[in-house]
């Protein structure tokens, strides 16, 4: 499954590998990236079984800022799409945010849960959500030594 979520964790690992190499400067260096990546995914609802096929946005924020005192940066992830249930027709809109902030780059581990928001138009099938969990683990040389997600599909 392409995952609804261009992966945070390989996301911050690149952002600890530009951020691994200080700035000798008194001004802040800052570098701001866009992405605007397209998902689909084919997810069951966990409340009736049905499998809804979902097309979606996903647009990612990455602020890097640099300054003499060290580096720190911020992602923002925005998902917006539909879906539509395979069996019934039914129709959802879909919405997901999260952010994740760090500093000084370097080793670091952390463990990041977002929730991607199903919710039927017309009301005739349940509301639902897909909860995805993510742990990363940066090493001292800017390297990526642990990473997993796991998808938790629930009823709402």
């Amino acid at each position: 499954m392409k995952t609804l979520m261009l992966s945070v964790s390989l996301l911050i690992a690149i952002a600890g590998l530009l951020i691994a190499t200080p700035t000798v400067s008194a001004q802040a260096d800052v570098l701001h990236i866009q992405t605007r990546t397209e998902l689909s995914a084919t997810l069951r609802n966990p409340c009736n079984g049905e499998f809804v096929a979902t097309e979606a946005v996903q647009l990612e924020n990455i602020t890097l800022v640099t300054t003499e005192n060290g580096t720190q940066f911020s992602i923002v992830t925005n998902i917006h799409g539909t879906g539509t249930g395979l069996t019934t027709g039914a129709q959802y809109q879909l919405s997901a945010v999260a952010t994740a902030h760090n500093a000084d780059g370097g080793a670091d581990n952390q463990t990041l849960w977002q929730d991607f928001v199903f919710v039927s138009q017309g009301g005739d099938v349940p509301n639902f959500l897909v909860q995805l969990t993510e742990h990363f683990t940066i090493n001292a040389n800017g390297e990526v030594v642990v990473d997993f997600r796991n998808f938790t599909p629930k009823c709402l």
